[in-house]
């Protein structure tokens, strides 16, 4: 009889546990804050998620570095990642140029687990899947056009939901500093979850690549249940479309690297589109 060693159980209990963190944080926390069954202010609830999630990541990151790659992390992935407080504050630079305030700004938390996190993997030298440069930057090349086209698309299906467009053409300062506050926020926080960790732990469950890409479509909508009934265009179509785009993005290029790049595009370019005159 075949019996699994001591610290193989006490790893995989810890991975459950912190999975569990990542899903806690993105479904009862933030739909409960936005339908105001935890009275909290929303800045506290967004540092509490996106603080708790890099956290909770980054101790995926180190307990499973030696596996990384069932999990679509890579090389390219671990160092988007790893920089995501640097291009927080290059996006707060940027959009400040732009004379966009209130742009959110890393905290001290956040710096410092970047910190750890790039010094325990200096040390602990983790196992990547090892991916030739040309291969890289084809991936990236393809990520770069899906992201680009998929946020013009949805961009003009949300400029049917109204809200009104600013007069005045984004400057180069505003659209690159709301692409790298995607790529810091959003991207970084769901990606790993939802492409990432989940994605491997459902492969090593049996679970076929594109069952996966299904569920975490379905998962992802879910994510998202607030904007039904007030957002629906964005609930219908832009959430699922970007899920499924992000999903065959990791899937093929078995990276959540360059599903990174393609959801800071996608949400970047999409606003832009639809929140500004052309």
């Amino acid at each position: 009889m075949n019996t699994i060693p001591a610290k193989d159980r006490i790893s995989k209990y810890i991975f459950l546990l912190l999975l569990s963190g990542l899903i806690f944080l993105r479904f009862p926390f933030i739909i409960s804050v936005t339908y105001h069954k935890i009275r909290i202010l929303v800045s506290v609830a967004h540092d509490i998620y996106y603080n708790g999630t890099y956290l909770i990541t980054a101790a995926l990151i180190i307990l499973k570095r030696d596996s990384l790659s069932d999990y679509n992390i890579d090389l390219f992935s671990l160092f988007i990642l790893i920089i995501a407080p640097v291009s927080q504050i290059l996006s707060g630079h940027l959009l400040t140029k732009a004379a966009i305030t209130g742009t959110i700004q890393p905290s001290s938390f956040k710096i410092v687990i970047f910190v750890l996190l790039l010094f325990t993997l200096l040390l602990a030298r983790p196992k990547l899947q090892k991916k030739g440069i040309k291969e890289t930057l084809l991936w990236l090349l393809i990520a770069v056009i899906a992201g680009l086209c998929v946020g013009v698309l949805l961009g003009i299906v949300s400029s049917i939901q109204g809200g009104g467009r600013n007069p005045n053409h984004p400057s180069i300062y505003y659209v690159l500093g709301s692409f790298f506050i995607q790529l810091s926020n959003a991207a970084v926080t769901e990606e790993p979850f939802f492409r990432g960790f989940l994605w491997g732990f459902l492969k090593k469950a049996n679970w076929r690549d594109s069952w996966i890409c299904v569920f975490q479509v379905v998962l992802f909508m879910l994510a998202h249940i607030y904007y039904l009934g007030k957002y629906n265009y964005s609930f219908f179509i832009i959430v699922p479309v970007s899920a499924l785009t992000l999903g065959l993005v990791a899937w093929r290029s078995k990276s959540i690297g360059t599903s990174m790049i393609a959801h800071a595009l996608i949400n970047s370019v999409a606003n832009i589109v639809a929140n500004f005159t052309w």
